[in-house]
C-alpha cells in the first residue's frame, strides 16, 4: 500500500492540481477521482479496523496502514471501495433508504387493515 501511495503522490499529481493516469498523460477528472479513491483505500482498507464506524480522516490514526509522506497532511477520509464514495455518505444513504423502507412497510400494513 505504501508504493501505491508513493506513486499517486509523486507521479500522478499534476503540478497545477489534479491527478493523471501516468506522468506522460494530462490530468483529468476520471483519474483524479480514482487516484483519490485508491489513495484512501491504500491508507485505510487493509488496516485492522476496516471497516469501522469512524469515517473522518484521523479518527483512528493508530490503525492506519503505513503512510507515505507527512501523516499530518496526507491522510484522506475513508472511501467505500465498492461505491467509491466517502463512508459517511454511504451510512447516510443507507439510513435514508432504511427509513424510507420502514415508512413504506408501515403504509402497506396500514392499507391492509
Amino acid at each position: 500500500e505504501v508504493m501505491l501511495q508513493r506513486y499517486i503522490l509523486l507521479c500522478a499529481q499534476d503540478v497545477n492540481g489534479g491527478l493523471r493516469d501516468k506522468p506522460s498523460k494530462p490530468k483529468d477528472f476520471y483519474h483524479s477521482c480514482y487516484n483519490l479513491s485508491g489513495l484512501s483505500v491504500a491508507q485505510h482498507a487493509l488496516s485492522s479496523s476496516w471497516p469501522s464506524t469512524s469515517c473522518e480522516a484521523g479518527d483512528d490514526d493508530t490503525n492506519l496502514n503505513s503512510l507515505f509522506g507527512d501523516a499530518s497532511v496526507n491522510i484522506l477520509g475513508k472511501t467505500d471501495p465498492v461505491l467509491n464514495i466517502r463512508l459517511e455518505r454511504v451510512m447516510y444513504a443507507t439510513e435514508q433508504f432504511r427509513s424510507a423502507n420502514e415508512r413504506n412497510d408501515q403504509e402497506v400494513r396500514g392499507n391492509e387493515t
